[in-house]
């Protein structure tokens, strides 16, 4: 950026003040020829812009489809999410009886009484909690 533009873009920078102490001052005489600086300050700032606007457009680009690529992954992962507890609740809900090889689901107000070296899997859920 040009040094004499370096002032406008400080965040502190005051512009009634800045108008108050460089423009009282001056002649009829001098307005054209600070018409005529303001002009081509304004080119200078709009090919500042210009250049960085096609500089940065691509980087611009590559980061916008990034956000997108991360906001469908949140949903994806927001939906898991409320099906894994949906089932951790159902889990809680329910106990397992396990007799001969085979397991048979129950009501916990059916529940019968499971085996100790299996307690571990009705236990589980409210482990979690």
């Amino acid at each position: 950026m040009d040094d004499r533009l370096r002032e406008f873009a400080q965040p502190g920078f005051n512009r009634a003040a800045f108008t108050e102490s460089n423009f009282r001052r001056l002649t009829d005489d001098q307005i054209p020829s600070l018409v005529a600086e303001l002009k081509e300050n304004r080119q200078i700032a709009s090919q500042a812009l210009e250049k960085s606007v096609f500089t940065h457009y691509p980087e611009f680009i590559n980061v916008s489809k990034e956000i997108s690529r991360v906001e469908s992954d949140m949903s994806i992962l927001r939906n898991l999410l409320s099906s894994l507890g949906s089932d951790i609740a159902r889990m809680q809900e329910t106990t397992l009886d396990f007799q001969e090889g085979a397991y048979y689901a129950q009501a916990e107000d059916q529940a019968q009484s499971t085996p100790s070296d299996q307690q571990w899997l009705a236990d589980a859920p409210s482990d979690l909690d």
